[in-house]
């Protein structure tokens, strides 16, 4: 049965660094949660730092901007704080290590302030303890995450610290990949969606890979988000195979995904990446594709190597794996099922919802 709150209108602050259609962090952990939470009661109101990504490729002009807009915001925030049972932030105001005076003056304005992250962030911002100190609640998207914050918190229980992975909309689960229109000889589809920028170092590992595939076999190497960056055109110019399309909407990507034939998400292995939370492939699995990614972070959690997904460290493991399922239909279609059915029974929106809406009603209690 779906959560409801015993308190009625519990009004609720969300503070994200970019409004949805800026960042799928913030879309995926914030704004698509809001119909299903106000169905339950509450009252959202959503308050980005910024409506999109200003300068993304020029890191000097982007600091800039997120210095002036971001500032700007998050000093007028300050007045309506108090006027929330729940104050929501989705990860830090600042991108950096600059200690979070606005997360300290907002919490002892409000005291219910829960602090949420999907990502290692704490890597570039040696502040983040700080603020898992000024936080009520944490919500981490992993089991990696939570040991990060364990390791930071007074008692080291973790009693306010709740694992919810990015979830994937029930309506994007409507889609589904039909095998059934495979035909013999047709190009075969190897597709990656995301933020080019952060991952140039891992499709840089798989780049041998398409390049030797691309010459035995019929497929395509399909990249979704360039936003603009020349290095990833660079780095695949001598692999015929690859197209690079710009970008997609963060809630249209499901259309696109569906038009792969298989997914990859491949990563190197530090601690970055094992903060990840393995979206590209719930995005993947959650359409029924197959897949293969490199076993980091809650990658590895999440496929049993040969059943829902592959599973792959070396190249040569890589090679073999995508010509496994270049070359056999039924193969991708079983691993496809099987993918779908772990999406299906863990990681769909509104049992995260019911879980989100548990935490913010003990974050309301005096």
């Amino acid at each position: 049965m779906p959560y409801q709150p015993k308190k009625k209108n519990i009004k609720v602050l969300f503070m994200t660094q970019y409004s949805g259609k800026g960042s799928p962090s913030a879309q995926m952990r914030a704004y698509n949660y809001i119909p299903l939470l106000e169905k339950k009661g509450f009252s959202c109101t959503v308050s980005p730092a910024q409506g999109y990504r200003y300068f993304h490729n020029h890191p000097a002009l982007k600091i800039f901007v997120i210095g002036i807009l971001t500032t700007a915001k998050r000093f007028f925030d300050i007045f309506r704080i108090r006027k929330y049972d729940v104050v929501y932030l989705q990860r830090e105001v600042y991108q950096t290590s600059v200690f979070p005076v606005f997360e300290w003056i907002y919490s002892k304005l409000n005291k219910n302030m829960v602090f949420d992250f999907d990502d290692a962030i704490y890597l570039d911002n040696r502040f983040i303890p700080d603020i898992f100190g000024f936080s009520k609640e944490i919500i981490v998207g992993n089991e990696n995450l939570k040991q990060y914050v364990l390791k930071h918190s007074k008692d080291g229980k973790g009693k306010n610290i709740t694992v919810i992975p990015t979830p994937i909309r029930e309506e994007d689960v409507k889609l589904i990949k039909d095998y059934s229109k495979a035909k013999k000889d047709e190009t075969i589809v190897v597709g990656w969606l995301g933020n080019v920028k952060p991952h140039l170092n891992n499709l840089a590992m798989v780049k041998p890979v398409i390049k030797k595939l691309g010459a035995k076999h019929k497929i395509e190497f399909r990249i979704i988000g360039s936003l603009g960056n020349k290095d990833i055109g660079k780095m695949y110019a001598d692999v015929p195979c690859t197209t690079i399309a710009h970008s997609v909407d963060v809630l249209e990507a499901a259309k696109e995904i569906v038009k792969f034939d298989m997914g990859i998400m491949p990563l190197e292995d530090n601690e970055w990446n094992a903060g990840k939370c393995a979206k590209k492939l719930l995005d993947y699995m959650g359409v029924g594709l197959a897949t293969v990614s490199s076993p980091v972070g809650m990658n590895a959690d999440l496929i049993e190597d040969g059943k829902n997904g592959f599973s792959a460290r070396s190249e040569k493991e890589w090679f073999d794996k995508l010509e496994k399922l270049i070359v056999d239909n039924k193969l991708r279609k079983r691993m496809g099922f099987c993918a779908r059915e772990t999406i299906l029974k863990g990681y769909l929106l509104s049992p995260c919802a019911d879980r989100l809406a548990e935490v913010l009603v003990r974050a309301a209690k005096e």
